[in-house]
Parts: C-alpha cells; sequence; structure tokens
C-alpha cells in the first residue's frame, strides 16, 4: 500500500505546538490520567495528533479547527471528506496500525492513519470505513487488555482521499479531537 507524504510547512507546526499547549491547559481530565502511552508525555499525545490532522487537512484542502473544549469534542469528527465524518488517528510507532480501545469508539464515518516519519513528514496511511474496520479488524493484547487494530496494508489508499469524492468540504465549528496512538 502506498502512503500520501506530506510535508508540514513551520507555520503548520507552530500551529500544531500552540494548539497542544492550549488542550493540554485546558483539559478537565489530563490525558496522562487515562493514557496507556509509556513514552509519550500528554502534551506530545496533543502534538503528534494534531501533525496529523493538520496533514489530512492539508491534503483535503479542509481547515483544521482551533476552538479548544474542556471537556473533548463529544465525539464530533476531527473533519469532513466530502459528506463522510473524519477522526483522524496519529502514530509514531512503526509498523504503523489504527487501533482502537473498543470498537463503539469508531464514531465517525471513516477513520484515516497517519504517521509521524519525522518531525514535519506525516505519511497518511490510508483509510477505513466503519464497516470494513469492523468486518477486518482483529483483537491484540499490548499489555493493557485487547485492543481493535486493523495493519496499514489493510487499509483502503490514502489517495482515494483526494482523488475520489470531493463534495464540498464544510468549515466545521465544533472542538477538534484527535485520538493519538503514541
Amino acid at each position: 500500500m502506498k502512503s500520501e507524504r506530506v510535508f508540514l510547512e513551520p507555520r503548520e507546526q507552530t500551529l500544531a505546538k500552540r494548539l497542544a499547549d492550549r488542550r493540554l491547559g485546558s483539559k478537565y481530565v489530563p490525558v496522562g490520567d487515562k493514557s496507556y502511552t509509556r513514552n509519550t508525555t500528554p502534551w506530545e499525545s496533543h502534538y503528534i495528533g494534531l501533525q496529523g490532522e493538520i496533514a489530512v487537512g492539508k491534503l483535503l484542502r479542509y481547515p483544521i479547527g482551533e476552538f479548544i473544549s474542556p471537556s473533548g469534542d463529544g465525539d464530533e469528527p476531527d473533519l469532513f471528506w466530502g459528506r463522510r465524518s473524519v477522526e483522524v488517528k496519529t502514530t509514531k510507532y512503526s509498523p504503523p496500525i489504527l487501533k482502537l480501545d473498543k470498537l463503539t469508539d469508531f464514531v465517525t464515518d471513516v477513520l484515516v492513519l497517519c504517521y509521524v516519519a519525522e518531525e514535519s513528514v506525516i505519511d497518511i496511511m490510508g483509510w477505513v470505513s466503519k464497516s470494513d474496520f469492523f468486518d477486518k479488524h482483529r483483537g491484540r493484547n499490548f499489555g493493557y487488555g485487547e485492543r481493535a487494530i486493523m495493519e496499514a496494508g489493510g487499509l483502503n489508499p490514502a489517495s482515494d482521499l483526494f482523488s475520489g469524492e470531493q463534495l464540498g468540504n464544510k468549515v466545521r465549528n465544533t472542538p477538534v479531537h484527535i485520538d493519538i496512538d503514541v
């Protein structure tokens, strides 16, 4: 499977860092209190996720929302691809896998997997619909309970995101939500 590489500009990196600061400072429940990330700080978790969302937004020409909600996103999508709601999952681990704590965490129409290859280099690995994920996922225990996963090779090509259906992305005015596998 061929990923799509997105290079983030310095202003986009600055935006990701600024929003990571704001998100970390505004949460009622700190990310670290509910996170299983052993090698990543809560700030880095926000930052990694924002890099992925900015990269996908850049690919789709979709503006990133800067609204921060102290209580989280209420399961609002990160962005829209045509009429489909999208959640971006970003990881720094190789090989990248799409991982959900539980199937009910898949609340959008589509999940997109991103991999942070370098500080400003994001590989968009591909995407999967909810029905395909439910049909094709498998369980894996990472030492903190069973998780629903899908390897990047099982995803639809990232090129579909910009060559396929473009039904007029709408600007989001809801809180931004990024889930991160770091």
